[in-house]
Formats: structure tokens, C-alpha cells, sequence
């Protein structure tokens, strides 16, 4: 799948600095819409989408439910995240012609969704949770990486950096197994993240069965 999955570490900003971000529940922002237009907020709920048009929100069992967006456009690429239990913190908005949405800055795993494990076991690594911190004329990626079945024979053998369009930014390859540290952090250094992307996915990548798994979702902050 293409990312508490994400305990609670990933953000444009440290979380110490989002005084300002409430933390609030879907029924809450569907009891309470006007209150909270315009606010800064964190929540949580499963994955869900429609294909026509292809759009993504996230919903609990009522179901109370708010549509991800980047700005005022559909959020992209969420696919392999539908049905699993994700944190978002952004910006909600409601508008009678729109909903209620929000603005996604972060979106972390919190539970992989039911598919993301099969009969034959897990498949590929999940990210649960991500950081960017500015690095002289870069940027160093953190990345925590669970990927419970790993052994001498097949493990999480790298992370990766996505614009929104796919393009690859950075790779870091990892050259042996965490068999005895899970979930594990490393960090990929001197990231170069061109000045028009405003949004990153960290991917991992399993040795035999390639890219895939729960990713994080993170805004760049400049």
C-alpha cells in the first residue's frame, strides 16, 4: 500500500510548535461544523473513497465523515490507504456547496488497512510516521519503518521521498534486517525537495516484493 502508522511523528512543523491544532473527533466537526471552520485540527478516521469523482475522506462508524483535499483540490493517491485507520491534521473548512473538508498537512497510519496483511503474510513494510527537518541546503527525512516479519532473508531494504507527481526525490537503501528493533528510524540526508513541491510520500520498499505498504503524507515546511 502507498503512510500510533505513524505513532504521531510527522508534521511540517515539531508538534511542540501547533499549540494551535485542536485535537478533535469526526462527530465533533459534524456537530459543530461553523465552530471549527477555518481551524486547525487533527483527527481521525478510516480511509474511504468514490470513483466518480475520484475523491477521499475519512470517516467512524456513525458515519461522520470529511473529505481530504490539497488546498482546494482533491487529495490524490490515497488508493492503497482506503480502509485503513489514518491521523490527519490540517486546515477544516465547511461550505454549504463543499462539505466539510480539510486540508491535509499530515496524514499518518494509524492501523494498515484489513488488505495491507494477506494469508501468506505481510508483503511489503509500513511507515508509521515521517519527519522532514531543514539541513543547510536540504533536508534531512525520517522515517519510521515497521516491517515485523523481517529476517536475514527478506526485509525493509529501503525508504524513499515522492513528489506528488511520483517523481523520486531520495532514496535511502538499508543494507540488512531490524529483526530485533521494531518498529526502527533512520534518516535519509541531504534531501533536495525543489521549491514547487509542497508535499511529500515516504515509501518503503521490501527486498522481494518491492515498493508498497502504508505511507506518510507530509507538507514541506519552508
Amino acid at each position: 500500500m502507498i503512510v500510533r502508522l505513524l505513532v504521531l511523528a510527522v508534521l511540517s512543523v515539531p508538534l511542540a510548535a501547533c499549540a494551535s491544532t485542536a485535537e478533535v473527533s469526526l462527530a465533533s466537526l459534524n456537530a459543530n461544523q461553523l465552530r471549527w471552520d477555518g481551524e486547525q485540527v487533527r483527527t481521525e478516521g478510516v480511509v474511504a473513497t468514490f470513483d466518480e469523482p475520484r475523491h477521499y475522506w475519512i470517516e467512524d462508524d456513525a458515519p461522520n465523515r470529511v473529505e481530504l483535499v490539497e488546498g482546494s483540490d482533491p487529495l490524490e493517491g490515497l488508493d492503497e490507504l482506503v480502509g485503513a485507520t489514518v491521523l490527519v491534521e490540517g486546515r477544516f473548512t465547511f461550505r454549504d456547496d463543499e462539505g466539510r473538508r480539510i486540508s491535509v498537512d499530515r496524514l499518518e497510519v494509524v492501523t494498515p488497512a484489513p488488505s495491507a496483511t494477506e494469508e501468506v503474510g505481510q508483503r511489503f513494510p509500513d511507515v508509521l510516521s515521517a519527519e522532514l527537518t531543514p539541513a543547510g541546503d536540504g533536508w534531512t527525512l525520517s522515517a519510521t519503518i515497521s516491517s515485523p516479519y523481517d529476517s536475514r532473508e527478506r526485509y525493509a531494504d529501503a525508504f524513499r521521498a515522492l513528489a506528488p507527481d511520483g517523481t523520486e526525490l531520495g532514496v535511502r537503501v538499508l543494507t540488512h534486517d531490524h529483526a530485533d528493533e521494531q518498529p526502527f528510524t533512520r534518516s535519509l540526508t541531504g534531501l533536495d525537495i525543489p521549491d514547487d513541491v509542497g508535499r511529500i510520500t515516504v515509501q518503503a520498499r521490501d527486498l522481494e516484493h518491492g515498493w508498497g505498504g502504508g505511507t506518510a503524507v507530509l507538507a514541506v515546511p519552508r
